[in-house]
């Protein structure tokens, strides 16, 4: 049998009629009818029925082509027969196609009944109305849907799926848009109506659409009669539209042996039939300033020109200097910093004693810099250069580099690095926001630096390189670069984020500051570093921006209406509300004026206190946080939580089934509100917002966005190699090019390591050939890019940050020439293993980085990293060690043999010893698996049988635990021993048998008696807070029973000295019959292990193989020894 939705669209239409009176009479009978095919069972269940007038507006199916009635039976055993039936015009004789390009609606309808079978109650039926898009790609569909009992337990639903996809397959619905429980029951061999409507809002392009499902009972319950009670209706509110044309359809589905009957199907439009309502006119028509449009043209249209000259340009001959430095007297920071810069290299180029001098001299070279009457002479105008951009100009005998440069004193900063200490950590002139002043001449001086040779791979000084050259000189040349990206920013950049402190829970852990001391890495050697690869001048917020403007703090006790109601309380931490709190209520007008005067304050220039916000550290952002308020942007990011406001206004804004557009209507409404005062007051400024949470998705009551907002999205790094995720995401950022010119902004987490999948603990992620793609394809859509970067290995991702910040500048760049550069400048004679290792790394990230890689594969499989390959590496590192022996290249191998491949071996070692607990586990699982045990007639404590508890996965980290057993004439006693080397964390929250025990770290002790399936359930954290639970043994775990009469005493004790707490258990046996002692029970100890810290959940047993602690039948089984 074909797939379901191919058939729903391709059923042949010429078939024959017929009457299908006796099969009928059969099905009515017993219930059931038996076929063969398909084919078999239509061509026996055709009845026709006469078309409808021409003059009305009613379409139904023509008489020669379908049925207007259709019965259904299944066939014998779980087959099934699904029916589909498109509407059809009365008079063309065929599929009719709706405009619906207007606003109005349309109605779909059936009338069905059911027939149940003399076996059971009717397991499954679906009665489906469909809104298909012409081509079939996309719908959405209303059904009455039950499993079990349908009569009694229907329910209603509408789901948006791809007819051509596979999605309609029975039980695969894949985006349910809403589903209501039909309150009524309905009654066998009656008739319903159920209708499907679609209202459109308005005559926009993406105009939204309400869709509203019902069921009415027809008069007496007749097949023809007229609509009656209405018994349930729902509504899904704006959804999006499926286009300017759509057509109906109705599918029918039940499982066998039952019956559904349908009749009267149709449909009705009463899309206006006038000219095309004229759509509110969109406040985002306004037009747009030329201040605004000249700086969206400036951040598209970027340059990288190069062009050759013709002679040579002698810099030193034999280790002497035969060119000088050229600054002007009153040069900006920028400029003299660029000349120290470029005196200090070329000094350690050639052995010269270079020197910058105020004035050309009659003869000789000279490197001249900054905007300079011979750079205008030349043909430099730095106007017209974009920020971070800079031309170079190598002509007879003179160099000319300038770019725009600042010349305040904020810029002084650069002559600070000299005096910070050089450590760890943070200090002042080390924050993002600090280094925001233009600094061109400084980037084309780098890029100077770096057509001679020189490379800064990593920062510090073990990640540059200076090759020797006593004759040096440079062919004549001239060159404009403009960076692609205006923002051109990794995180962690600054280091001083937790993140990078965070320990992985898996394998053992890394020590940062051992391995940056071992690089010399240092938070000034950073910021080196991402000035010599030209990093972003600017700061792009794209922040949240009510934490970050203090919204809670400002207005939380004077104005709680300006938050979320979420769950009937304001989203404020003074009415009870935990976590991130704060979330905005997007329709309140004083939210939004409150809002308004923040954006002007800053934009004025006024400091944030006047507005009532406390100034933090941002003295040079006027105390404005500049994750939301930088330069001439600002972000209108919500907060980061999902809180949808529950109040009156904002309401009937969320589209609460509509997935990641939720609450698409109410942000970027908002944010469009706000982009049009700015526009209006300070052309030329821009406002931001990411496309993401529960706003991803275009609105769908706006045509545009003005163009002065900055949209942004997120594609996460997880898996992005994935073509389909790949592809996802550029045809997000398609969607969202269309609403606004402006360029767009992108928050990418290029995170595969960092907890988002925990199993790729020391796998790295090396595909420079994959960012550049990447960085590529965004070009075409935006100019912002803000990376999240692994933070918990540097060397790991040195090579990817290097080239990642080539790209950045200029997309264009060979990958390739990049890596073998790298290479043979870091590594010297070893150039080639290098390459070859690096090579292979990337081949395997390449099928590790496509989907979720179990990490068994990862370290086994031949084709990512199993052992031959780590072999080979290891191997490949020796021979590259033993080429670079006593050369300035040694130390560079060194690095990434120790904190490369030696790091992956960490990795590649844990997986081994977790592979040998496995292989205990299995062997103990299959040990223990109903085990009998006998356990001791004690006279001391001595004597008691004890047990280690086995984990139930291969936890990081695993803390054992383990239970001591004996008994004597009058109790059994346990010892309940956990082992904890984080006592300090110790979940203990209970203090008595009154609170959930069970979440806290804690022993659960289960016993049951000898042939009985109830069993006692005692529950002990290190408090001694006890709780006594009885299963009656019927699975149901909902009913649990607290025995009054069941006595137990524990005594608890914490020992910090030991790194253990533990519980003493004695159960008096006076309280079970004597004959229980005779007969084996069945037992089970199990520890939940709990911190107050993040990746500390384990569980442990006597006998676990899953989270599972209630598997009864396999517990161990319990004999009372001795006496």
């Amino acid at each position: 049998m074909k797939t379901f939705f191919l058939q729903l669209f391709t059923i042949a239409c010429a078939v024959a009629s017929l009457t299908g009176q006796s099969a009928e009479a059969v099905i009515e009978k017993t219930g059931t009818l038996h076929y063969e095919n398909t084919d078999d069972f239509r061509n026996q269940w055709r009845v026709t029925c006469p078309a409808a007038e021409e003059n009305t507006s009613r379409w139904v199916v023509a008489a020669d082509e379908r049925d207007g009635k259709v019965l259904r039976a299944g066939r014998r055993g779980n087959a099934s027969a699904p029916f589909e039936f498109r509407v059809y015009s009365p008079t063309r004789q065929e599929i009719t196609v709706f405009d619906v390009s207007r606003a109005g609606s349309l109605r779909t309808y059936t009338d069905f009944r059911l027939v149940d079978g003399p076996r059971r109650p009717i397991e499954a039926i679906r009665v489906t109305l469909a809104l298909v898009s012409p081509d079939g790609s996309n719908s959405y569909t209303a059904c009455v849907y039950a499993n079990n009992d349908m009569l009694n337990k229907s329910s209603l639903r509408i789901d948006k799926l791809n007819f051509n996809s596979g999605e309609l397959e029975h039980g695969k619905y894949k985006d349910n848009i809403l589903f209501t429980k039909l309150d009524n029951s309905l009654k066998q061999e009656n008739w319903y109506r159920f209708e499907f409507t679609m209202t459109r809002k308005n005559a926009t392009e993406r105009s939204p659409v309400n869709l509203t499902v019902c069921v009415y009972e027809l008069e007496n319950g007749q097949k023809g009669g007229k609509r009656g009670k209405l018994l349930k209706s729902a509504t899904a509110d704006l959804m999006p539209n499926l286009g300017k044309y759509v057509q109906f359809g109705m599918i029918g589905y039940t499982t066998a042996p039952y019956c559904l009957y349908t009749d009267n199907f149709g449909a009705e439009n009463s899309i206006e039939a006038v000219e095309t309502v004229k759509a509110k006119k969109d406040k985002t028509d306004a037009p747009i300033s030329e201040t605004t449009k000249n700086l969206i043209n400036s951040m598209m249209n970027r340059r990288h020109e190069y062009k050759k000259g013709s002679g040579n340009i002698v810099l030193a001959q034999d280790g002497k200097e035969q060119a000088v430095i050229v600054i002007s007297p009153t040069a900006p920071a920028p400029v003299r910093f660029a000349a120290q810069e470029l005196e200090f290299f070329l000094n350690k180029l050639t052995g010269a004693r270079f020197k910058t001098v105020s004035e050309i001299p009659a003869g000789g070279s000279a490197i001249i810099l900054g905007d300079t009457p011979e750079a205008r002479k030349a043909g430099i105008d730095v106007q017209k250069i974009v920020r971070d951009g800079f031309q170079i100009i190598a002509q007879d005998n003179k160099i000319l580099i300038a770019g725009k440069d600042d010349s305040s004193a904020r810029s002084e900063v650069l002559f600070k690095l000299a005096t910070l200490p050089d450590d760890h950590r943070r200090h002042p002139g080390l924050e993002p926001h600090e280094w925001t002043f233009e600094r061109g001449t400084l980037y084309g001086v780098y890029q100077f630096i770096e057509m001679l040779g020189v490379r800064w791979f990593m920062p510090g000084p073990k990640g540059l390189v200076i090759p020797e050259e006593k004759n040096l000189q440079i062919p004549a040349f001239s060159m404009l670069e403009e960076p692609t990206f205006s923002e051109r920013r990794i995180s962690p950049r600054w280091w001083e984020d937790s993140r990078l402190f965070s320990r992985y829970s898996k394998g053992p852990p890394v020590d940062p500051i051992k391995v940056f001391d071992d690089l010399q890495f240092t938070h000034k050697a950073n910021i080196v570093w991402v000035l010599r690869m030209k990093g972003s001048s600017m700061i792009y917020p794209l922040n949240h921006r009510p934490p970050n403007n203090q919204f809670e703090e400002r207005f939380g006790k004077t104005h709680p209406e300006y938050f979320s109601l979420w769950r009937g309380k304001r989203d404020l931490k003074s009415e009870g509300h935990t976590g991130r709190t704060g979330e905005l209520c997007y329709s309140s007008e004083g939210m939004y004026q409150e809002t308004i005067k923040d954006v002007d304050a800053f934009f004025a220039g006024k400091p944030a206190s006047e507005r009532g916000l406390t100034s933090h550290y941002y003295s040079s952002n006027q105390g404005w946080a500049p994750a939301a308020n930088y330069g001439k942007m600002v972000s209108m990011l919500p907060h980061d939580v999902y809180k949808p406001c529950e109040c009156d206004k904002c309401k009937g804004k969320i589209a609460y089934n509509r997935g990641q557009g939720q609450m698409s209507e109410l942000v970027w409404n908002f944010v469009a509100r706000v982009a049009e005062h700015v526009e209006k007051r300070w052309p030329g400024h821009m406002v931001s917002c990411l496309a993401y949470s529960s706003y991803v998705a275009l609105p769908l009551t706006l045509e545009r966005l003005p163009d002065n907002v900055v949209v942004g999205i997120c594609p996460s790094g997880v898996y992005l190699q994935n073509p389909e995720k790949y592809k996802a995401v550029f045809d997000l950022a398609k969607s969202w090019k269309t609403m606004s010119n402006a360029p767009m902004a992108f928050w990418s987490p290029l995170l595969s390591r960092w907890t988002r999948n925990i199993d790729l603990y020391a796998v790295p992620m090396q595909i420079p050939h994959f960012h550049k793609k990447l960085i590529k394809d965004l070009s075409g859509y935006g100019r912002i890019m803000f990376l999240e970067m692994e933070a918990d290995n540097y060397v790991f991702e040195h090579l990817n940050r290097y080239i990642i910040m080539k790209l950045l500048y200029n997309p264009d760049l060979d990958v390739d020439l990049l890596i073998d550069d790298y290479c043979r400048k870091f590594y010297g004679p070893a150039a080639d293993i290098m390459r070859g290792v690096i090579s292979d790394i990337e081949k395997r990230c390449n099928l590790i980085g496509v989907e979720d890689v179990p990490r068994w594969k990862i370290w086994s499989s031949p084709d990512m990293f199993g052992p031959e390959v780590m072999k080979n590496y290891r191997a490949g590192m020796n021979d590259a060690e033993n080429l670079v022996k006593e050369t300035k290249y040694a130390e560079p191998v060194r690095l990434f043999s120790t904190h490369f491949i030696g790091y992956m071996e960490q990795g590649f070692n844990a997986f081994q010893a977790i592979a040998e607990g496995a292989k205990e586990r299995t062997r103990l699982a299959q040990t223990r698996r109903n085990m009998q045990m006998t356990i001791p007639f004690v006279g001391d404590r001595k004597q008691m049988l004890s047990l280690p508890l086995m984990g139930a996965s291969d936890y990081p980290d695993f803390q054992g635990s383990s239970v001591e057993l004996g008994y004597d004439n009058k109790f059994l006693y346990l010892k309940l021993i956990a082992f904890e080397n984080k006592l300090k964390d110790l979940k203990a929250d209970c203090k008595d048998d009154k609170g959930p025990v069970w979440s806290d770290d804690c022993f659960e002790v289960m016993l049951a008696p000898p042939d009985s399936r109830s069993y006692y359930q005692i529950v002990v954290n290190g408090n001694g807070a006890c709780q006594v639970l009885l299963h009656m043994g019927d699975g149901n775990r909902d009913k649990l029973i607290k025995p009054e009469n069941f006595k137990v005493k524990v005594t608890p004790r914490i020992a910090y000295d030991e790194s253990i707490w533990d519980v003493e258990m004695e159960i008096p046996l006076a309280q079970f019959p004597q004959e229980y002692f005779t007969a084996p029970w069945r037992f089970n100890v199990f520890r939940s292990r709990y911190l107050n810290s993040a990746n500390a959940c384990q569980g442990s047993g006597i006998y676990l193989t899953e989270l599972n602690f209630h598997k009864f039948d396999e517990y161990p089984k319990l004999i009372f020894g001795g006496k």
